[in-house]
C-alpha cells in the first residue's frame, strides 16, 4: 500500500514539475516568424522606407557589420539605389580585429558574405547563417578547410564565440526583413571598421591579401553610402 501510494506521488510530482517546465517549444518555421514579428517589423521599418524611398519590404538587404564599433547597419535598395535604414549595437563580441583564421579563435570574419539559411529555431531565440568561408578566405588559408570553422550566424541574446548577437528584440526585426527579402539579395558585409570614418585604416604587419581586402571593402562602402 505504502509502494503505490509512493508511486502515486512520484507521478503527480513528474506531472507538476512538467507544467512547472513547459512542454517542448514545438518547432516554427520562417513563415511562423514572420507572421509572429511581421507588424513590430513593419513599425520599425515601414517609415524610414518611405522617407528612403526604399519599398517595404525591401526586396534587397545589405548588413554591414563593424567589428571595431560593435555595431551592425540595416540597408535597403531603392529607386536611387541602397538607402540606411537602421543601426543595431552588438550585445557580445569576441576575438579582435583581422580575418577569422581558424576553428576556435574567436574571430568575428571579415569580408563580403550572404545570409545563406534562416534559422527559425536557435538556441539563440533567432539566427541567420552568414557564409563563412567564403573563396578568398579559403585561398588564403594557412589551415585546411575543415579546420577553417563555421556556424557564423547574426542571433539573438547576448553572447558570442564568433558570431554577431543584436539581441532578441533587435533579431526579431532584422530576421523578419531578411526573411521578406529576395532570394540572393540578403548580403552581409563585415568590416574591422567603419571605413567610412576612418580611411585608410590598416592592421601593422597585415598580409598584402589582408590590404588588398580592406581596400575592397573601403571602396563597397563608400559606393553604397554615396547613394544613400
Amino acid at each position: 500500500m505504502r509502494l503505490r501510494v509512493a508511486f502515486g506521488s512520484l507521478v503527480a510530482g513528474l506531472f507538476v514539475a512538467a507544467a512547472l517546465v513547459g512542454a517542448p517549444r514545438a518547432p516554427r518555421s520562417v513563415a511562423d516568424v514572420v507572421a509572429t514579428y511581421g507588424e513590430k517589423t513593419r513599425a520599425a521599418y515601414e517609415s524610414r522606407c518611405r522617407e528612403a524611398g526604399v519599398p517595404y519590404p525591401p526586396e534587397e538587404v545589405w548588413l554591414l557589420a563593424f567589428k571595431d564599433e560593435r555595431r551592425l547597419e540595416v540597408w535597403g535598395r531603392g529607386q536611387k539605389g541602397p538607402a540606411f535604414l537602421k543601426a543595431y549595437p552588438f550585445t557580445a563580441f569576441s576575438g579582435t580585429l583581422g580575418p577569422k583564421r581558424r576553428e576556435g579563435d574567436l574571430q568575428i570574419p571579415e569580408g563580403f558574405y550572404e545570409v545563406g539559411h534562416l534559422n527559425p529555431n536557435s538556441s539563440y531565440h533567432l539566427s541567420l547563417f552568414v557564409t563563412y568561408p567564403n573563396a578568398t578566405d579559403v585561398a588564403h588559408s594557412k589551415v585546411p578547410r575543415k579546420a577553417m570553422g563555421g556556424e557564423i550566424f547574426i542571433h539573438g541574446r547576448a553572447v558570442t564565440i564568433g558570431c554577431i548577437p543584436l539581441g532578441d528584440e533587435a533579431i526579431e526585426e532584422v530576421f523578419t526583413l531578411v526573411a521578406q527579402a529576395g532570394e540572393g539579395k540578403r548580403h552581409v558585409v563585415i568590416a574591422p571598421v567603419d571605413f567610412r570614418k576612418r580611411p585608410g585604416f590598416r592592421l601593422e604587419g597585415e598580409e598584402p591579401w589582408v590590404a588588398k581586402l580592406y581596400a575592397e571593402l573601403e571602396s563597397t562602402l563608400r559606393e553604397l553610402s554615396s547613394g544613400s
